[in-house]
């Protein structure tokens, strides 16, 4: 529900307009929005749209909702270890730039309202 009050403040909509909840029951009322097919510009419409999501939350919001937890150690092993499986090359420049990655996205400051899964086939609106 958060995100969802957060990502309303768009100024051109991103989500269906949250009319009512009902805590008790977990239960969300959504505006109704007609399936449409994208229109010629959606490879730029999209990732437009997607800016504007994470655009809608500021300093303010800290604390309503789920941090961002990004890729970690674990992650950067587990990947290694699929591209060796695939017999993919794994320069050590590739296993460095990973690990430094991971320490940057660790170290990133700021709000946003993130899409989980952003691709054109999940859309944002």
């Amino acid at each position: 529900m958060a995100a969802l009050q957060r990502a309303a403040r768009a100024e051109a909509p991103v989500v269906p307009a949250l009319l009512g909840t009902d805590p008790s029951e977990r239960v969300l009322v959504l505006e109704h929005l007609d399936q449409q097919r994208p229109s010629s510009d959606w490879i730029v419409d999209y990732p437009a749209a997607l800016a504007r999501l994470h655009a809608t939350a500021g300093p303010k919001d800290g604390g309503l909702l789920a941090r961002w937890l990004g890729p970690d150690e674990a992650d950067v092993a587990s990947f290694l270890r699929l591209a060796r499986a695939l017999e993919a090359p794994v320069t050590p420049r590739v296993s460095d730039e990973l690990h430094d990655l991971v320490q940057r996205l660790g170290q990133a400051a700021g709000h946003a309202l993130l899409h989980g899964d952003p691709c054109p086939g999940n859309p944002t609106h």
